[in-house]
């Protein structure tokens, strides 16, 4: 029998187009089970870089936004807290003015005394107010009740704590309860609400009206004084929350960049798969014609 060059040469192209059209087959088939048609840097470097940066970049965002939320439902429990004593503070002032003009009156004054005496407890207690299970306002020591039943004793500390929202940008994560209570220069400051509290109830007590008065005088200022503080942990959710919008919007268009990076068309890839098989199927019949044709000529 005589062998000719040319069918070595075909078998040979028909295994190497084989080899081809299958692994062709093959990529196709992880692209339909995965939805990625980017699945390692052999099959596309350039764009498997892009999508690891696309990644790495969500997950930076990711990890800003979680920080900012938890920032965000942290400083909302402190507005709340402080919107409850800036309330009670403001009750005790108008009962305190209401009462100044009823000294004559024991029984009256009692009344205005115990209710003088309750919103103080109530102011107390929001300043010992605890968030997943950390004091709000004892400073860095959130393990710590920062007020006694009192108000009078401070077991904080002063420090404020900042926290990153981006890559530039830090926020003031706490407030002192110090300041709150007895104003910028502590206890027996002119806004001392404590102080001044227990003065009142001291003084409506005892029916002292020199005292009341004497007491009159910084109410307002300090009702301002913790205005202040309520506006500035609202100026620092409306940051807070502009931060967390601005990363869900970021997030969205990072998701929509790897998907059009990294997913595959599943419809396209059907029809690619039916290419690939039909491509198949013909080099299939095209070498069972060769191999028939080689016989007869073995046989002739």
């Amino acid at each position: 029998m005589v062998f000719r060059l040319g069918e070595f040469s075909t078998e040979r192209l028909f295994l190497l187009n084989n080899k081809r059209s299958s692994f062709e087959q093959s990529e196709i088939l992880e692209h339909i089970a995965t939805g990625k048609k980017v699945n390692r840097g052999s099959d596309d470097p350039i764009h498997f870089t892009r999508i690891e940066e696309t990644k790495n970049q969500l997950k930076q965002n990711q990890a800003f936004e979680k920080n900012v939320e938890h920032l965000l439902q942290r400083n909302q429990a402190i507005e709340t807290a402080l919107g409850s004593i800036r309330d009670a503070f403001d009750a005790a002032r108008e009962v305190a003015m209401q009462g100044s003009s009823h000294l004559n009156d024991d029984l009256e004054r009692e009344t205005i005394a115990d209710e003088i005496a309750e919103y103080r407890e109530q102011i107390i207690n929001r300043l010992n107010t605890r968030h997943e299970g950390d004091y709000l306002f004892s400073g860095t020591l959130v393990d710590v009740q920062p007020f006694d039943a009192t108000g009078t004793v401070y077991s904080g500390n002063t420090t404020i704590t900042q926290a990153r929202i981006n890559e530039t940008d830090t926020i003031a994560t706490n407030f002192i309860g110090s300041d709150i209570a007895y104003g910028p220069t502590g206890p027996g400051d002119p806004t001392d609400m404590i102080e001044i509290l227990t003065n009142l109830e001291t003084a409506f007590r005892n029916n002292d009206e020199a005292a009341v008065t004497a007491e009159l005088p910084r109410l307002r200022p300090t009702s301002e004084r913790i205005n202040e503080t309520v506006s500035e942990v609202g100026t620092r959710n409306v940051r807070l929350i502009s931060e967390r919008d601005e990363y869900g919007i970021f997030e969205e268009n990072l998701t929509s960049v790897l998907s059009q990076l990294e997913d595959a068309d599943l419809a396209e890839e059907i029809i690619s798969l039916e290419q690939v098989q039909n491509t198949i199927n013909a080099q299939l019949r095209s070498q069972r014609t060769i191999n028939t044709q080689s016989l007869l000529d073995f046989l002739g």
